[in-house]
């Protein structure tokens, strides 16, 4: 269907915040730990982890501080709920010593209540911090950049990420239609693009089919929905898009 030169009224307004900084800085946002005699793993990010050990595993809230005062560098993930679990780690080369892998980053040692401390490895990864992003401001958006209609498109685009039948990883464009209709371009998990045809209003899905030639923007920027964790970005800049009430309705990824 043809796209129509003209913006639909406004239907729901952005959070505005100064323009996104040239240059964003990384910080630790997950890790991933391991140990043997006794084994146990922990994979966590700044809020959850998940922790296992032989016949169990649990999800659990955290928080994580990085120490980047003290050397060599230390960082501490604790357990905020009722399990008291802490895990200290320190920069130093640390290896298995019962695989043949290559070392990590990080040396550790977990505390779980009255239990011996443990010993493991751990490796980190470095991101934005997704959650303190500059806030997306689509009024100063150029003309070519389709996300400048994202305040009246952003609900048809929830609509289609969320009852698509589309594993979607993220939006690379969405644009208004004619006679009510908008589309919105997905990108499912293996890679593959998707047109959602959705009505204005009422969120009505027309249509979900394989997607044709690439138009003009796609991908400039992607749209990263919210999810349970926030998205890991270490290229490029990121910018938070709000709803009304402050609550993050996801993410612009701009890859250049």
């Amino acid at each position: 269907m043809p796209r129509l030169p003209f913006v639909l009224p406004l239907a729901l307004v952005l959070a505005a915040a100064p323009a996104a900084a040239a240059v964003q800085e990384t910080v630790v946002q997950a890790l991933t730990c391991r140990g043997e005699e006794p084994f146990w793993a922990l994979d966590a990010n700044r809020r959850v982890g998940r922790f296992a050990e032989p016949g169990a595993e649990r999800v659990m809230p955290g928080r994580l501080d990085v120490l980047d005062w003290l050397p060599p560098g230390w960082l501490v993930w604790r357990s905020t709920g009722p399990e008291r679990m802490v895990l200290t780690l320190r920069a130093e080369s640390c290896a298995s010593t019962m695989a043949d892998t290559p070392p990590v980053s990080h040396r550790a040692i977990l505390v779980r209540g009255e239990r011996p401390p443990a010993a493991g490895c751990c490796s980190i990864t470095r991101a934005y911090d997704a959650l303190a992003a500059p806030v997306a401001d689509p009024a100063t958006k150029p003309a070519e950049d389709w996300s400048r209609l994202l305040p009246d498109l952003l609900p048809g685009v929830q609509r289609c990420v969320v009852d698509g039948g589309v594993a979607v990883a993220e939006v690379a464009s969405a644009w208004p239609m004619n006679r009510g209709f908008m589309g919105v371009r997905l990108v499912d998990t293996g890679g593959a693009r998707h047109d959602c045809i959705v009505e204005f209003g009422s969120g009505r899905i027309d249509s979900v089919n394989a997607a044709g030639a690439a138009l003009p923007g796609e991908g400039r920027p992607v749209f990263l929905p919210a999810r349970e964790r926030p998205p890991i970005i270490d290229q490029g800049t990121l910018e938070r898009v709000l709803l009304p009430s402050g609550t993050v309705a996801g993410w612009l990824h701009y890859r250049d």
